[in-house]
C-alpha cells in the first residue's frame, strides 16, 4: 500500500489523516495574525501548515482590462492583480515564519505560482511543495517542482482526466514519485452536493497515488466522505475568525472548527478499519445469545417437528440448540426422544 512521508510523518491509508491548514490571504496582511495562524494550527491538531509564495506578477498583468475583473462570487469586484497583492504572503516575512513553525513544531510548506517563486522558496528547504489548481498546467513550473525531488501535492480543480494524467506522468518522468493528488472544487465556496467525493477513489485507481481532497465546503462532513472514500490528506483554509473578515474567510475554518475537523477525521479514518468477518471465537466471545431452535411446547418421541412446537429464538450461545439457519433439519422431521418444553433442540434429538 503506497505511502510516503513529510518531514518524518507518514501518510497513507495506514496512517491517521494528515490536515493541513491552509494560510491563503487569511494573514489580512498582518505578519504576526500569519504567525497566530501558525500557532493555533499547530494548537488545534493541524499536521502542516501551508501558505502560498508570489508576488502579483507572477501570476497576471497590472491591468484594468474587463478580462481580468472578476464578476461574482467571494471576490466579486475585484481585479486579479489587486486581489493577488490582497492576498499575497510578501517574500519577506517566509525567513520568520519558516523558523516560527520549526520553532513550536510543525511542517510548513508552500505553493509557489513561478518558477522565480520556487527558487527563492527552496532557500528554506520545505520538505514538500504544493500545484495550486491553475498552476497544474503550468508545466514548466510543475516539472521545476518535481525536479526538487520532494514530495509534491497538486490540486485538481480545474483539469480533466487527461491532463491529471499528462501532469503526473510528467512528474513521474522527472523520477519523483512522491505524488499526493488532492480532489478539488474550485469554487469558493463549494457546495457540498458539488464535491463528488466519489472522484477520490477513482483517481487512486486510475494513477495508483496517494489521494486527498482540498475542500473548499463550509463545514467537515465532505472531508470526513473523503476520508471514507481514501482519502489520506485534507487540505481546508483556515482563519483565527471569520467576522475579522478577510479574503478566504467565507469558506475558512477556525481552530475550535480545525480541533474538531481533526477529531472527526481521525475517528472516520479508525472506523474505517480494514475488511474483517466475524469468527466463531469472536462470535462466542463477544454475542451472548444467538438464534436457535427451541420447543416451545412438550413433545412427545416420534412427534413431527413443526413451526406448532418448536421457534427461534435467542438462547444461550452453548446451549447446543440447532441455528436457525439449519432449520431444514428440524422441521418436517420427528423427535428421536421426549423433549420438554423450553428445551434446545439438538441435533440427537432429531431422527433424519
Amino acid at each position: 500500500m503506497k505511502s510516503l512521508s513529510i518531514n518524518g510523518l507518514s501518510i497513507g491509508k495506514l496512517y491517521p489523516p494528515y490536515i493541513i491548514a491552509e494560510l491563503s490571504g487569511n494573514h489580512n496582511n498582518s505578519i504576526e495574525r500569519a504567525v497566530k495562524l501558525i500557532e493555533e494550527a499547530k494548537n488545534n491538531g493541524a499536521s502542516a501548515v501551508k501558505i502560498q509564495t508570489f508576488t502579483p506578477d507572477c501570476l497576471t498583468l497590472n491591468t484594468k482590462d474587463k478580462g481580468f475583473q472578476i464578476n461574482g462570487g467571494t471576490w466579486d469586484g475585484y481585479n486579479l492583480y489587486e486581489l493577488y497583492q490582497k492576498t499575497q504572503t510578501p517574500f519577506e516575512w517566509h525567513e520568520k515564519l519558516f523558523n516560527y513553525a520549526k520553532e513550536i513544531g510543525i511542517t510548513l510548506f508552500s505553493s509557489p505560482f513561478s518558477t522565480t517563486s520556487l527558487e527563492f522558496l527552496a532557500r528554506f528547504n520545505p520538505p514538500a511543495y504544493k500545484i495550486a489548481s491553475n498552476e497544474l498546467h503550468d508545466w514548466k513550473l510543475v516539472e521545476e517542482v518535481a525536479k526538487k525531488n520532494k514530495p509534491i501535492l497538486m490540486s485538481t480543480g480545474v483539469s480533466t482526466l487527461e491532463e491529471i494524467e499528462k501532469t503526473i506522468a510528467l512528474v513521474r518522468k522527472t523520477n519523483n514519485n512522491n505524488i499526493i493528488v488532492l480532489h478539488c472544487i474550485s469554487e469558493y465556496p463549494a457546495l457540498s452536493k458539488n464535491a463528488n467525493i466519489k472522484t477520490i477513489a477513482s483517481i487512486e485507481e486510475k494513477f495508483d497515488v496517494i489521494v486527498g481532497f482540498s475542500d473548499h465546503t463550509i463545514g467537515d462532513i465532505s472531508s470526513c466522505a473523503a476520508i471514507a472514500q481514501g482519502a489520506s490528506v485534507i487540505e481546508k483554509h483556515f482563519t483565527l475568525d471569520r467576522s475579522e473578515g478577510g479574503p478566504d474567510s467565507s469558506f475558512s475554518i477556525e481552530p475550535n472548527e480545525l480541533k474538531a475537523l481533526v477529531a472527526k477525521c481521525y475517528e472516520t479514518w479508525e472506523c474505517l478499519g480494514s475488511i474483517k468477518y466475524a469468527s466463531k471465537d469472536q462470535i462466542e466471545k463477544n454475542v451472548k445469545y444467538t438464534r436457535q431452535i427451541w420447543s416451545y411446547k412438550k413433545i412427545n418421541k416420534g412427534e413431527q417437528f413443526s413451526w406448532e412446537n418448536v421457534k427461534s429464538i435467542r438462547g444461550p450461545f452453548n446451549s447446543g440448540g440447532i441455528s436457525t439457519m439449519k432449520y431444514n433439519l428440524v422441521i418436517g422431521n420427528l423427535a428421536n426422544i421426549d423433549i420438554p418444553m423450553n428445551s434446545p433442540i439438538q441435533l440427537n434429538y432429531v431422527k433424519v
